[in-house]
Formats: structure tokens, sequence, C-alpha cells
């Protein structure tokens, strides 16, 4: 049973702004005389001397911090960071040459790291840097700035001890007394000092999740050894360890505050993992991993999502236990994605080590991250632009390819140029953010001290791209229709084709309609639709394998498109492309969303998907949403045979699944009388949300998506 103070956090969180009002001290003016990144690095310690130490009666744990203008705060919301807000306000939801769009960049904190060395640590690591860089000047600067802001964290940990310290003199109840005297015996231990406890590494994660609110990680690994030593000494219960892991979730929920105008109901950011591979590639779903997404279904907040990592080794009780946790959770907070695929993508593609690539963990909308890394990708990539000016612009070399090659060779052409365009795109928007220097959360993250170099400006010591390659299954679909109708089947001539299309469809419906009847679309677990797409993938895979950005960092393809419906941005620009969309209409994303055109079951659909990409170059950013009906998850015989299909798919190679089981119906009726239907949660494109407070354009999607009945 979930303590009473729990849920009043729980409902505060989702109620109001929970973090103190921020105090803007009245800066030194002797910093200005020297270096700006010093200045900066002053600012922010005096900034963080300055806050307000809040702690409410419910409340166990003590750090909540945020930060305002005058500073350049932490690297997820990057308040202060100017050229970052400057290529937003030109680039976000802005299709620039309707190839790339600008979206948020995730990253995780090595948390893990802090609470084994502290930030005492840390600091002896910069000093020890700060030698090795010796002959280089500017390296020696940023390590400075960063020891001087590191500083600036440990007197407010000592700030926050002795607010408690002092509470607690004033407080009448013994019992809070005591509770307060505790917390600040704990807070003058961690994160200065090493945890010793399952306590003290909750409330360094706490603390410290404040300079990097994006992601808590694997907390069943790096928190599990201090979990089992206090068990098994008896100095902590289950139950003591789930009101600890539960107070930690609702501060993650209330920091996104409840008038936040992107997630103010949505799960998707602080997304994190359980289970996974283990160093002997064994599997890491332990006792840890249960009690943190049992903590999470007895909380009613928005935030975190959950990702179970599934291996080979994973016993199905395990999948079935968190299967059952997302079909009776309310909140719509639990995905699952498969370990091999991301892993050898990791190991084979970007050239981690093992033990490097199973640090990785989901954060955002289930953008992957390893740990201490960020995800460099600066914008979203339009993939059917190429196939629009092929087909429309190239009309001569289209009509003179005599078959089905010659044309993909055509496609392969444009869509190669698209990629270099894209790389420039995003290597500048990168370039652009380097002046936005941080020095906040980089001390947390993998490689910024060894490196002396802020974590966006190429100091991450494992970064990668994962790019959002938006409108795959409108390219798949496309070229199938192609290939099918024209090329093979020779019902039409390329030229009736095009021509077509430049009237949007006008006057042939029935050729229309012949189409979307008769198409051997993605999804229906045929051969000579997987092979276009194995095809296409194989072309992306190609054309990116060997690719590197400005800092060195290999690319990963995915196809999410997040809170933004970039998929309509790009769409509203797109002529009337062969699959049967019309001029204007969104294009794709997402695998295996054929707005339903798999026709031949779950299990059909859930096969292409595993087969589409033999590369693993499609393992970045990735999502399969898939529509149920309610039986399947409701009914226990039914859900069995659930659970058994997504352990197949996961074994056949499938890499992410998340699942819905509304009708279409009764989202139609939430469409026409919202008021009717405002508790009506689904699953989006790697979070979840309010069905009546999403954008008319995520709304229509998820009625077209795939819909299962058997």
């Amino acid at each position: 049973m979930t303590a009473e103070r729990i849920l009043r956090l729980a409902e505060r969180s989702k109620a109001v702004d929970i973090y103190p009002e921020l105090v803007v001290p009245q800066y030194d003016r002797e910093y200005m005389l020297g270096s700006k990144l010093l200045c900066d690095a002053h600012r922010l310690a005096q900034y963080l001397a300055a806050q307000t130490v809040s702690i409410h009666p419910d409340a166990n744990f003590v750090g909540l911090i945020k930060y305002d203008s005058s500073v350049r705060g932490d690297l997820f919301k990057r308040v202060g960071f100017q050229n970052y807000s400057a290529l937003c306000n030109e680039f976000y939801k802005k299709p620039f040459e309707n190839l790339a769009t600008r979206d948020h960049q995730h990253a995780n904190a090595k948390f893990g790291d802090v609470i084994k060395m502290g930030l005492t640590g840390l600091k002896k690591k910069i000093i020890s840097f700060k030698l090795i860089h010796e002959d280089n000047k500017d390296k020696v600067e940023y390590l400075n700035a960063l020891e001087i802001v590191l500083d600036g964290i440990v007197q407010w940990e000592l700030k926050c001890a002795n607010a408690c310290e002092t509470m607690a003199e004033m407080e009448s109840s013994p019992e809070r007394a005591a509770q307060l005297c505790e917390m600040g015996r704990v807070l003058r231990r961690v994160p200065l000092y090493p945890a010793r406890t399952f306590r003290e590494g909750i409330q360094c994660l706490y603390f410290c999740f404040q300079f990097v609110p994006d992601s808590i990680g694997t907390p069943d690994r790096y928190l599990y050894d201090l979990y089992r030593q206090d068990i098994e000494s008896g100095a902590l219960t289950r139950d003591n360890a789930k009101e600890m892991i539960q107070e930690l979730y609702t501060m993650i929920n209330g920091w996104t505050t409840p008038t936040n105008v992107w997630a103010s109901d949505k799960g998707g950011e602080s997304h994190f993992c359980i289970g996974g591979y283990t160093l002997d590639k064994e599997d890491g779903f332990n006792e840890l991993s249960r009690l943190l997404l049992e903590s999470l279904m007895e909380v009613p907040t928005y935030r975190p999502q959950i990702s179970m990592r599934w291996t080979e080794k994973t016993p199905r009780e395990a999948l079935r236990y968190v299967l059952d946790c997302e079909r009776k959770d309310t909140y719509k907070r639990v995905a699952l994605i498969s370990e091999r695929r991301r892993v050898e993508a990791l190991t084979e593609l970007c050239g981690f080590a093992f033990e490097d690539a199973i640090t990785y963990t989901m954060c955002g909308c289930n953008e992957p991250a390893v740990q201490g890394g960020i995800n460099m990708a600066a914008c979203n990539f339009n993939g059917v632009r190429c196939l629009d000016r092929l087909l429309y612009d190239c009309t001569g070399e289209v009509l003179q390819a005599k078959d089905f090659d010659a044309f993909y060779a055509l496609f392969e052409r444009e869509f190669a140029r698209d990629v270099d365009r894209y790389i420039e795109i995003n290597d500048g928007m990168n370039k652009y953010y380097t002046a936005d220097v941080d020095i906040l959360s980089s001390i947390f993250m993998d490689g910024s001290i060894e490196k002396a170099k802020s974590i966006n400006a190429g100091g991450n010591r494992l970064g990668f791209n994962g790019v959002s390659l938006i409108g795959t299954g409108t390219v798949i679909d496309s070229l199938i229709v192609i290939k099918q109708f024209v090329y093979d089947d020779k019902l039409f001539t390329m030229e009736q084709i095009m021509n077509m299309l430049k009237v949007n469809w006008k006057g042939f419906d029935d050729v229309h309609r012949l189409i979307y009847r008769t198409a051997k679309y993605f999804g229906n677990d045929e051969p000579f639709s997987e092979s276009v797409a194995q095809r296409y993938t194989d072309t992306i895979y190609r054309l990116f394998k060997d690719r590197r950005d400005q800092f060195g960092y290999p690319y990963l393809i995915g196809d999410l498109i997040g809170y933004c419906t970039h998929n309509a941005y790009f769409g509203r620009s797109m002529r009337a492309t062969p699959d049967g969309r019309y001029d204007g209409e969104n294009i794709s994303f997402g695998a295996g969303q054929t707005g339903g055109r798999d026709r031949n079951g779950l299990t059909a659909m859930l096969n292409s998907v595993a087969n589409m990409s033999k590369t693993h170059i499609m393992c970045g950013p990735t999502v399969t949403n898939v529509m149920l009906d309610e039986s399947l998850i409701r009914d226990d015989v039914k859900f069995e045979k659930t659970v058994d299909l997504i352990e197949a798919y996961f074994r056949k190679g499938g890499l992410h699944i998340q699942l819905n089981y509304v009708s279409r119906e009764e989202l139609i009726a939430a469409q026409k009388e919202p008021e009717k239907h405002e508790n009506l949660r689904v699953r989006v494109s790697g979070f979840s949300g309010y069905y009546t407070l999403l954008d008319p354009e995520h709304q229509q999607e998820i009625i077209e998506r795939t819909h299962q009945e058997k």
C-alpha cells in the first residue's frame, strides 16, 4: 500500500510547481574583468549559493533547484543557452528546405559514478586532468570553470544540510525532527562523498538529477549493490526502499510543471530502463528492476516512463510481469525494447566496447543514449523529400528508367544528396550551439573532464547521432507501388503514375482505390514488400555507416517524432506520393505504423518490422506502436498469447513495441466530444498523453494506426 505522504507528494507534483521561487543574486562585478568562461562559472556558483532550500513537510529528500537566464543552467532545459534558443527560434517546428527541423537533444548523466566516488572523487579527477592538460591554456581554463561550479554545488549541498538541521530545531513533532536530523546527516555525506547505503544512493540521485534532469538511466544497475547490501543486513526493508523510490518519482514528475506548454500531462521526459545484458551476457532483470516498476505502478504520476530491456535470456515470467503492469497502468508509462539489436548496433556500427554499449538507456520520448552520453542529432530528417524531387523535378530521367533497378539507382542518388545536405545542416546547427559552453551538466557526463571540453562541443566519450528519419513508411510503400504496378505487373506506365500524382489523384479515384486495395504494402509479412524495405534500409546503412559528424560521432537511424508532429510539418509541403498519399497529407513515422495497410494480422506486421533492417542501422530513436483489441490484454487467456507473441517478435529481431488498446470508434467519439473522454490516455510516439489534449495530427495518426483484433 502506497504511503499517504507519497500520494500527497504525487498529487502536489501534478497540481503546483514544486520548485522554490528562483532567486537572482547581485553578482560580483570583479569576475567580469576576467575571461567570460570563468565569469560564467563564478556567477553560477553564486547563483547556487543564493537559492532557497525547499523542504516540504512530506519530503524526506532535499535538493530541488532550477535556473534562470542570468546563468547558463542544465543541459536539458538549456536556460541561458543563447545560441540554442536562437536555433530553436529559427528552426524548431519550422522545416528548413523542407529537409530538417530542429528538435531536442537528450543526454543521460553517469549518476552511478557520483554515487560511487562522490563529488570529492570528481574534483580529484578534475585536478588530475588539469595536470595532464597543463600545456593547453584553454583546456585548463575549462577545467578550472568546472571546479568552480563543483565547489558551488558542494556549498549548495551544505546549505541544504544546514536547512534540515535548522528546521529540526524548530520542529514540534519529535518524529519529524528526527527525520529532519537524519536528512541533514545524509546531506552532509552525499553527494560530497560516496554513498554507503541505499538511502544515501537515492538522496545522491535526487540531488544530482537537478543538474542533468533528463533521465535517471539504469538505476537497477548502479543502485543494486547498495540495495542488496542493506536488504541482507536488515538495515532496509523492501517497503522502505519502495517509498524512497516513489518519492524520487514524484520529484521527477514535478520537474515538469503543470503549466508547461508541452508536457504538463505527458510522460515523455526522464524515460529510463530496467533489465538488459550484464557484463557476462546474462539477463540483468533483478529484484530491484521489479521493485522500480512496481513502485511506479503505485504512484499516480505522468513521469517517469520506463522501458524493459528484453534479452534472449529474460524469463518469460519477467516479461509477463512487465506486460501485466503495462496493461494495468492507466498512465501508459511502460514500453519494451529488445537488447540484442541495439547492442549490436552500438558495437558494430558505433564501435563501442560491449561493456559501454550495455550501459545505454532511453531518454525523452524513447531516444537512446549511452550512460554519461548525449544523442547529438540536432534535427529531424525528411526522408520523403528526395522522392518528391525525383518524381516531379527529374521527369526525363525517370521516364528513361527501363526497370526498377534503374529507377532505384536514381532514387538512391537523390537520397544520397539529401543525406549529404542533412549532415551539413546537422553539423551547422551543432557548431552554432557549441558557443553555449556547458559547465554544469558536463561535470556529470562521461568524457568532458577527460577531454576538458563541453559535452555539447564533442566532450562526450561515447556520443552518436540518433537521427529521426521521418517518412520511412511513405518511402517504402511508394517504392513498392512503383515496382509492383509499373515494372512488374505493368498495369501503368511510369508516365501515367506521374501524371496522376501531378493532379493529386483527381479524376483517378478508381486507380487510387485499386492501388490501396491490391498494393503489397509493407507490414504484411510478404517477401515482395520486405525485399523493398530491406533494400531501402540497406541504402540507409551504406550512406551512413562510415560517416561521422564534426565531432567524430557515428550515426544510428530511427523514425520517431516525439512531442512535435514533424511528419505533418514536412507533409504540408510534400506533393502526392505513389503509395496513395495526397498532396499535403502527413508523411509516416514509426516502424509498422502503416495506416491500416497491414491486412494480414498482428503477427504478420510484427514479422515485417522485425525483418525490416538486417544491418542494425535502424536502431536509433525507433518506435513501433500497435493498436490492440482490448480483449487481447483484458482476457487472461488471450493475454498469455499476447505475451508469447511479443516474445516471438523480439526473438525474430524486433527492436521496440508499445501498445494501445482502444477502439477506433472510441477515438473518433473522443474527437467529437472531448469533454466525455478526458481520461482517455494513449501511447503516441515514445510518450503517453491524454488523447483529447494531443495535436489534431497526433490524434488522427493514432486513429489510422494498426488495429488488431485477433
